[in-house]
């Protein structure tokens, strides 16, 4: 409450809590894209910081800046979609590279990864919020505007579709080592 009361140097401990976070919400929406989840993360902070007035303090600050998060996300996705679709999904079937030394766990993940990238901007964003970010449902349907029970649905069959699609391509993978 002292960033909102006019104390702007508290901001800078908020930053440095929430920048790994928020960073993290991006870099898994736009498919391990660094720049690009740098400069979402900076525009989540600097729209925080011109609406700190808005934080009533009902909620805890993380559901807030999540849902700032969402709003930059979903205005994102619909500049995304504007573009070409062929430079879009050449974006989106790049293959994140994880520094892993265990080759088996690191190839699950790309695939994982790819998997994810299959996904539509909602679905990923539910699992991410979820799963990764372990929200509570009803945090994610303040996030998202929707009710808690349509989250819990949304992020059951996300993950039924996640699966699905895993599947497919572990499968295609594991058929071209064949050949």
């Amino acid at each position: 409450m002292k960033v909102v009361d006019g104390d702007v140097d508290k901001f800078g401990i908020l930053y440095e809590r929430y920048k790994k976070s928020m960073f993290g919400y991006f870099f898994r929406l736009t498919h391990g894209d660094t720049a690009v989840s740098e400069d979402l993360a900076h525009a989540v902070f600097y729209k925080a910081l011109k609406y700190k007035h808005s934080y009533r303090g009902t909620g805890t600050f993380a559901k807030w800046i999540f849902h700032i998060a969402h709003n930059i996300g979903v205005d994102y996705y619909r500049k995304m979609k504007r573009i070409s679709s062929s430079e879009y999904l050449s974006h989106l079937h790049q293959e994140d590279k994880y520094e892993n030394n265990d080759i088996e766990r690191e190839e699950d993940l790309s695939l994982l990864s790819r998997a994810m990238g299959y996904l539509s901007h909602e679905d990923r964003e539910v699992l991410i919020l979820g799963k990764i970010k372990e929200l509570r449902y009803s945090e994610i349907a303040e996030i998202t505007g929707n009710t808690e029970s349509a989250v819990k649905t949304r992020i059951f069959r996300a993950l039924k579709r996640l699966k699905d699609i895993y599947l497919k391509l572990e499968t295609t993978q594991y058929e071209r080592e064949r050949l």
